[in-house]
C-alpha cells in the first residue's frame, strides 16, 4: 500500500469595532483589525507498519515487516486567505524483509525524497468548503538507490526514494461540516512524464477518498475513511536488473482499499502554533495484483507542529 497521502489549509476571519458615540469619539480607543498571517510553516513526522500476509501464488518471493516513515517541512506562502503556494520537502525512511527463495533479506533505504510544489484555491459555500490544488513533484528523491547485497543492481522500485521524474499533480476536495460532524471527499491524480534516468517511468496514481468525522473536542475528533488506490504499471524497466519474475509486480496495474478507524487531534499552543495529531488502525483492507502479494497497513501514527506568521 501506498503511505497515506496528507492534507493541510487555514481559514482566516476578522472583526471590526463598532463606531463610537460622537460625545465619545475623543475618548475612544479604535480597534484594529488583527494582521492576518502570511506564512504557514510546518513539520510532521508519519509512520507506517505494515505485515506481509500472503506470499506471491508462484512462492518465489513475499513481504514479513514493512515501515514507511517521513518528516515533511511544509512552507506555505498565503497570498491570500483563500488561495497559498506551497513548497514541501521530504525525509524518507523504508524498510522492507522481503522473503526470496526461502531467504529472508532485510533491506534499508533513506534520504530525501521527491519536492512538491504546489498551489491551494479554497472556495465557500455556506458551510460547504472546496479546495483545488495543482501542482508538481520534482524529482530530488534518488531512483538509483543500490542493492547492498549486490551493488551493481539498484534495489527493486519499492524501495527507491523518488521517481526520477517530473510528475504534476491535481487535487479536488469537498468538505461538509454540520455543526461537530464534518463529511468531505477527495480526488487526487499524479501523471508521470518521461523516463527517468534508469529507463523507466512510475505508473500514474489516482486516489479517491471519503471520510466522517466527530469533533467531540478541539483535541479529540475520531473519525472513519475509506480510500482507494488505483496504480497504473511501469513503462519500461530498470537497466541495472531488467524484467524479471520478482519484479512482475511492478509491471501491471495494482489496486488497494481500505476502511480506517482514526483519532485527529489539534492543541493551539499559543495564538501562532498548534501541536497536531493523527493516530489510525485499518478495519478492512484489500488488494488487487497480478501476484496476488498481500500486504497490510497494520497501524500509522502521525505528529506535527505548524506556525502562522
Amino acid at each position: 500500500m501506498k503511505p497515506f497521502l496528507g492534507l493541510l489549509f487555514s481559514l482566516f476571519c476578522f472583526s471590526v469595532a463598532p463606531a463610537q458615540d460622537n460625545q465619545l469619539s475623543s475618548e475612544a480607543t479604535q480597534i484594529t483589525p488583527p494582521k492576518l498571517p502570511r506564512f504557514n510553516i510546518g513539520v510532521d513526522y508519519l509512520h507506517y507498519d505494515f505485515q506481509g500476509r500472503h506470499p506471491a501464488d508462484s512462492g518465489l518471493y513475499g513481504f514479513e515487516g514493512v515501515t514507511f516513515t517521513s518528516q515533511t517541512f511544509n512552507f506555505a506562502w498565503l497570498i491570500n486567505p483563500l488561495w497559498s503556494l506551497s513548497l514541501s520537502f521530504t525525509h524518507l525512511e523504508k524498510y522492507a524483509e522481503t522473503e526470496f527463495l526461502g531467504t529472508l533479506y532485510k533491506d534499508r533505504t533513506e534520504g530525501l525524497g521527491d519536492t512538491r510544489l504546489k498551489t491551494s484555491k479554497t472556495f465557500l459555500d455556506g458551510t460547504n468548503i472546496y479546495v483545488a490544488e495543482a501542482g508538481v513533484s520534482l524529482p530530488t528523491g534518488s531512483a538509483g538507490e543500490k542493492n547492498k547485497n549486490n551493488l551493481s543492481i539498484n534495489y527493486p522500485y519499492n524501495m527507491q526514494l523518488g521517481s526520477g521524474t517530473l510528475d504534476p499533480f491535481l487535487t479536488l476536495i469537498g468538505i461538509k461540516n454540520l455543526q461537530r460532524h464534518q463529511i468531505g471527499g477527495l480526488a487526487m491524480g499524479t501523471f508521470r512524464t518521461g523516463r527517468n534516468g534508469y529507463g523507466y517511468r512510475m505508473g500514474n496514481e489516482y486516489i479517491a477518498k471519503t471520510w466522517y468525522t466527530f469533533n467531540w473536542k478541539p483535541y479529540f475528533a475520531p473519525g472513519l475513511w475509506l480510500n482507494y488506490l488505483h496504480v497504473q504499471r511501469i513503462t519500461g524497466e530498470d537497466r541495472t536488473y531488467g524484467r524479471n519474475v520478482f519484479v512482475q509486480w511492478y509491471h501491471s496495474p495494482r489496486d488497494f482499499w481500505d476502511f480506517t478507524f482514526n483519532i485527529n487531534s489539534r492543541v493551539p499552543i499559543n495564538k501562532s502554533l498548534t501541536l497536531k495529531g493523527l493516530i489510525g488502525r485499518p478495519i478492512w483492507q484489500e488488494s488487487k495484483n497480478i501476484d496476488n502479494v498481500q500486504v497490510y497497513a497494520q497501524w500509522f501514527a502521525q505528529l506535527g507542529i505548524e506556525g502562522q506568521f
